[in-house]
């Protein structure tokens, strides 16, 4: 304290000095001066700055959205056995849906009892934008799920790629690893799609910083969200994932929205504006060309 007492008397009291106000406004002025008379080639300078930052922003997200892509492919190519043999896109048989026959508007036709429409996979898509893949298991949902992520992650679009799904990002969800998530996970409060994006990212085996350009197609409407797994739930489970299906596609509309569910317990999904669509029974024709294609 004695040695801290001492500096303070030791030190001289401070004075205005007008000289050093004035050559410190006479700079300030020149300063202001420079940036007045420069102001338009500042403004141009600092335009090329933020547009080169924006460039190199989308170079970045191009090239971790390639990088996705990259591993949607390799993931979808590796789901059928014996992968080494064939990919999945070389032995994929279109399928065909049953779509629910259209509501009567008279007695006449409750009577006719309409049969369900059967259309090819192409048909279906694009019709609306929350559909339910039904079937049993075994009978290819996963599969039909694959095929569509990998038909839209090939940058190359083929000309069997559907209409409906061209220029669209891929994202396959497995709804059982959602409902995995911890207590802690919940009380964090994150947003649903960066739950989404989380599940899509770990399913193909990406990283955390794939999530920019996913999160950007989604908002943005260019995503296909093909949810699997539906029929694995249990009750409280589902009733969690059909809130936050229902949230979701409500606040993203313009995205495509698939899931997969089994023949049976699925109401919650209709109630939330999907369209249910059951898969079709093999036929010859089919069956035929799944050889020819293994034979080749």
């Amino acid at each position: 304290l004695s040695f801290a007492q001492g500096l303070l008397d030791a030190s001289p009291p401070w004075r205005f000095d007008p000289l050093s106000a004035l050559i410190g406004a006479a700079v300030a002025l020149l300063l202001i001066g420079l940036l007045y008379a420069f102001r338009d080639a500042l403004s141009r300078a600092w335009e090329a700055i933020l547009a080169s930052l924006r460039r190199l922003w989308r170079y970045l997200l191009a090239g971790a959205e390639e990088s996705y892509r990259e591993q949607v492919v390799t993931w979808a190519r590796s789901l059928i056995i014996p992968a080494h043999a064939a990919s999945l896109d070389a032995v994929f048989i279109e399928p065909e849906l049953h779509a629910p026959p259209p509501v009567p508007r008279s007695i006449s036709e409750v009577e006719a009892r309409a049969e369900p429409l059967t259309l090819p996979l192409h048909r279906i898509l694009g019709g609306h934008s929350r559909l339910i893949v039904l079937g049993a298991p075994g009978t290819g949902r996963t599969t039909l799920l694959a095929y569509l992520a990998l038909a839209c992650a090939r940058v190359e679009e083929s000309e069997s790629t559907p209409y409906a799904i061209q220029g669209r990002l891929p994202l396959y969800v497995p709804l059982p690893m959602l409902a995995r998530d911890t207590p802690e996970a919940e009380k964090k409060k994150d947003d649903g799609i960066a739950k989404l994006i989380g599940a899509a990212v770990a399913a193909v085996g990406g990283g955390s910083g794939l999530a920019a350009p996913l999160r950007k197609c989604l908002e943005s409407g260019k995503a296909i969200v093909l949810a699997d797994g539906w029929d694995e739930l249990s009750q409280a489970q589902r009733q969690q994932a059909i809130a936050w299906l229902a949230e979701l596609s409500n606040a993203l509309p313009d995205n495509l929205w698939l899931v997969a569910a089994g023949l049976r317990d699925y109401a919650p999904l209709t109630e939330a504006g999907f369209v249910p669509l059951t898969l079709a029974e093999w036929h010859t024709r089919q069956a035929e060309a799944l050889a020819q294609r293994w034979l080749e």
